[in-house]
């Protein structure tokens, strides 16, 4: 065989070694993850903080010559929040996008600083790190009945309660021997108490 047709029969076996063992590289096994528990401390500035929120006054108003019912919900439109904080994003996300509720500490007396503790029960939110939200666990609903010639001032203070956590959270491969460990911030919000008042005005 001439030199010249044995160095190409040489490039062309190379070149399909080549291409053989990048296609064998790019295979890529799609592994499913799994949060098998997760559990929680009290570190550094962790703990509760109060939050005062002011809402707006509201006013009823009767003008007519025979009682008006009147319904009051000064949470109405309002809900807690839950969001969890990690420095390795991935950790999370290896939970293939799927959605998973976990129990958060409504009650920082739950938690402790010497130790973790698992949380059951209670309030469930998403193990993500976007902020989500769900309902006060506590609801607020008043019905009076308005005078004739008579108006209403209604105003109010809630007060929420900010906690902040460390979870500890243990993540394993579905069919599978691969497993890690994940820690993080947390913080919750949810409400704690209301100062509200009433005031009778007599109208012309």
């Amino acid at each position: 065989m001439h030199q010249k047709n044995l160095l190409l029969v040489l490039f062309l076996t190379s070149c399909i070694f080549v291409t053989s063992c990048s296609k064998d590289d790019e295979i890529v096994v799609n592994k499913t993850y799994e949060l098998k528990e997760i559990s929680w401390t009290l570190k550094g500035d962790d703990g509760q903080v109060i939050i005062e929120k002011k809402l707006p006054e509201q006013v009823f108003h009767n003008d007519g010559n025979s009682t008006m019912p009147v319904s009051i919900n000064p949470l109405e439109g309002l809900k807690g929040t839950s969001q969890f904080y990690n420095d390795n994003v991935q950790d999370v996300s290896k939970l293939n996008g799927k959605e998973v509720n976990v129990s958060v500490p409504s009650l920082v007396e739950l938690l402790s600083s010497s130790d973790y503790h698992y949380v059951v029960g209670g309030v469930e939110a998403p193990f993500q790190l976007e902020e989500s939200s769900f309902p006060f666990s506590t609801e607020i609903k008043a019905t009076t009945d308005l005078p004739p010639h008579t108006e209403l001032r209604y105003t109010a203070t809630i007060y929420l309660k900010k906690i902040t956590a460390t979870y500890s959270a243990r993540v394993e491969e579905k069919e599978g021997s691969d497993s890690y460990e994940t820690s993080g911030k947390w913080t919750g919000v949810f409400f704690h108490t209301i100062n509200s008042s009433s005031v009778f005005n007599d109208r012309p």
